[in-house]
């Protein structure tokens, strides 16, 4: 398959992190991603800081974090409405069967 470990880190689902199969779920994560993206007008996770010592963090980090359920894409603080931040967090819960399917985007 092609889409196995194929894409970018701040895209890509947990469970793709993982190395586990693709799948539609984890379109739906970048989907959720994609939202935040057009919220703050930046790359995911760029305006992360090591708690630790206050630089940007590395790859391999935000990679852990994510796959521990432990970091997400940030929102702008003010004009994102609302729903659209609702559906953003239901599209990046880290349990792939917890996020919507496309058809309860709708």
């Amino acid at each position: 398959q092609l889409t196995n470990g194929v894409g970018t880190y701040q895209w890509m689902a947990p469970e793709v992190i993982c190395g586990t199969d693709y799948s539609v779920a984890a379109d739906i994560y970048s989907f959720g991603v994609l939202l935040s993206e057009f919220s703050t007008h930046k790359v995911p996770y760029a305006d992360v800081l090591h708690p630790t010592h206050g630089r940007p963090v590395t790859q391999q980090y935000v990679m852990t974090q994510v796959t521990q359920g432990l970091l997400q894409p940030t929102f702008a603080a003010v004009g994102v409405p609302s729903w659209v931040r609702e559906i953003a967090l239901q599209c990046l819960q880290t349990d792939p069967t917890l996020r919507p399917t496309a058809a309860q985007l709708t």
